[in-house]
């Protein structure tokens, strides 16, 4: 995506993990990395990695002085990560609202809200409709870039 919308070409180097990709940064294999900021923060903070942009559609308050690649010249660049609780189809409503209202409370904790927040994370409270509609919005958008670019797989 990021080929396509600034014209220019990059090997893509896939990697099973962002611990391994830094390792590769620090070795000076690769030059850049696109990734979340959760397994970063701890470089970045280092002085290590120089973050130049987040690929959400607002900037982080844990890199409040970092652009978004909106901001930095791609108008329709966002991709963000998004962690979700999923259950078996045809599980009963009251144990799925059970399971909610468990979330609801440990993302509410002050101590893990701040802890996820120091890490690049921004922590959203959604119902869960809210939630089935992100997943089948971002399904069906990321579908479309995925078959704009002509991803495959091997």
């Amino acid at each position: 995506m990021l080929q396509q919308m600034a014209g220019v070409e990059i090997e893509y180097v896939p990697y099973k993990s962002a611990s391994t990709a830094v390792m590769d940064i620090r070795s000076g294999r690769v030059t850049f990395i696109i990734d979340v900021t959760t397994p970063l923060m701890p470089h970045i903070k280092d002085g290590f990695l120089m973050p130049l942009a987040v690929t959400m559609n607002k900037r982080t308050p844990a890199l409040p002085e970092v652009p978004t690649m909106i901001e930095s010249g791609f108008p329709n660049y966002e991709i963000f990560p998004w962690y979700g609780i999923f259950a078996p189809k045809g599980t009963p409503v009251d144990r799925l609202e059970k399971l909610h209202a468990a979330v609801e409370v440990a993302i509410s904790d002050p101590v893990f809200n701040k802890d996820m927040t120091d890490r690049g994370t921004i922590m959203d409270k959604t119902t869960r409709m809210e939630f089935a509609d992100l997943v089948n919005k971002e399904y069906e958008r990321m579908g479309n870039i995925v078959k704009k670019i002509g991803v495959t797989i091997d």
